[in-house]
């Protein structure tokens, strides 16, 4: 297959609703997690990567609902900050607590550290708090998908 047959197909296998449902399979490994080990610290760097990427791949659902593109999406990369102003410039999906939570472990995030570890003390938002906003804005997100494109019964289960 040439590139621009490959990239074609790929444009068209890269759907909201794909995006949306991983960022709710990261969501729920957090929960997963978080409920064999709640103590906040435990494995504290797995928990807020999993908050995070559910967070970008919740908002690239949105974006891709409004008609960006695959490439469009990849140039935005990992940078949550990006994606919240890109949302931001079209219509608000985060309340200001919410995005100051998310722009906190974004600067972890998008360097990678919670997923290479790195010493030193990192000021991160409240577990309990980010895992309420990112709830939120998954609700949202799939509420305005799913309203276009109801699950059939058979995906439901």
């Amino acid at each position: 297959m040439d590139k621009k047959k490959l990239e074609e197909e790929l444009e068209t296998r890269l759907t909201s609703r794909g995006l949306i449902m991983y960022a709710w399979d990261y969501f729920k490994s957090f929960e997963d997690l978080h409920e064999k080990h709640p103590k906040p610290i435990s494995r504290y760097e797995v928990k807020y990567y999993l908050l995070c990427h559910a967070i970008e791949l919740a908002m690239k659902a949105y974006l891709r609902e409004k008609g960006y593109t695959r490439k469009q999406l990849l140039d935005i990369g990992h940078d949550l900050e990006k994606l919240i102003k890109e949302l931001h410039s079209n219509e608000v999906l985060m309340d200001v607590d919410s995005m100051v939570r998310t722009f906190t472990a974004n600067q972890y995030y998008k360097t990678k550290q919670f997923e290479y570890p790195q010493t030193g003390f990192k000021e991160l938002p409240n577990l309990d708090s980010m895992r309420d906003s990112v709830k939120l804005l998954l609700d949202m997100v799939s509420n305005s998908i799913f309203k276009k494109f109801p699950l059939s019964p058979e995906q439901k289960k």
